[in-house]
């Protein structure tokens, strides 16, 4: 397991905005031979064998296993997807839901969502340890709806109006994923009198409009408050998209969102988050650090201090 983490989060640092356009045709030829003359496209390929090795070594020993597979005793996605696929088998259905294409879910969820979200998940941490006044307050919601005898849960999600705005603040200012994935135009096409080849690459440019002061006043101050309306309900905004635009966005949306509400949530209830001891939150730098795919933080500590 630990083989298949290091490669997950070793296969984003290997990438490179070229990757998206004409260098990867000839690098996907000589692949073929297993001749890659670029080190980081070498480096990005050997990573994606392991994780492709270890996603269906793993997936194969569930399918040898033969566990139960009911959503109650599940361990994992692969048990749910074995169990919806053999139902479907046995009612003699046509399905997609094959061997192969569980390997290719699997594949991308450590390819391309490990990463990103761990990235999201320091992203969190630095920031509620810089802006204290927001960590308090977030607490404060928690513990006001569920106290602190139990862990916050998937279904305490509608009762917490302010951390739904954090989480859509912090996705705004971060922008962890600037200029999402890219699309290509099927077709010739024309856009606000702007005329579009078929076949162009298209970019979604989230940070920029994540910072567009005509959307968001002052964008460079975080403000998870601009998402709470009078009524001190949660707002949401059509102009935050950090999983892309249009009808192709980031499978992992849902999962993604799911992984970071339970984290913030369970962070805050059981832990303070201080800034290192001698400094204060001036120390921390919110100035993050774009290497061509992600947005990552600057190096910063922090002290977790766990409540009694």
């Amino acid at each position: 397991m630990q083989d298949l983490l290091n490669a997950a989060h070793n296969l984003p640092q290997c990438l490179d905005p070229a990757i998206f356009f004409g260098v990867p045709t000839v690098v996907q030829i000589l692949a073929r031979f297993n001749i890659v003359p670029i080190k980081k496209f070498r480096l990005s390929q050997l990573a994606m064998y392991k994780i492709t090795d270890e996603c269906h070594g793993e997936i194969a020993k569930h399918s040898k296993e033969n566990l139960s597979t009911d959503e109650e005793s599940a361990r994992d996605l692969v048990d749910l997807y074995l169990s919806a696929a053999e139902s479907r088998k046995k009612a003699d259905k046509k399905t997609f839901l094959t061997e192969n294409t569980l390997k290719g879910v699997a594949t991308n969820v450590f390819a391309a969502g490990l990463d990103s979200t761990a990235t999201m998940l320091i992203w969190f941490v630095l920031l509620l340890t810089k802006y204290q006044d927001v960590q308090k307050k977030l607490r404060e919601e928690v513990i006001n709806v569920i106290g602190t005898g139990r862990l916050p849960t998937l279904k305490d999600r509608d009762a917490m109006q302010y951390v739904h705005a954090v989480m859509q603040e912090t996705h705004r200012f971060v922008s962890v994923a600037p200029m999402a994935m890219f699309h290509m135009v099927k077709e010739d096409a024309e856009y606000e009198g702007y005329f579009i080849p078929k076949n162009t690459y298209m970019i979604s440019n989230l940070w920029g409009m994540h910072h567009d002061e005509r959307i968001f006043p002052k964008p460079f101050e975080y403000q998870p408050e601009r998402f709470i309306n009078d009524a001190g309900e949660f707002v949401k905004s059509k102009y935050v998209t950090p999983y892309g635009i249009g009808k192709r966005v980031c499978p992992g949306e849902v999962l993604a969102q799911r992984e970071l509400f339970l984290f913030v949530t369970q962070l805050v209830q059981r832990f303070e988050l201080l800034p290192a001891e001698g400094t204060g939150t001036d120390s921390i730098s919110t100035d993050g650090v774009y290497d061509g795919v992600g947005f990552f933080p600057p190096e910063f500590q922090t002290r977790f201090i766990p409540f009694d």
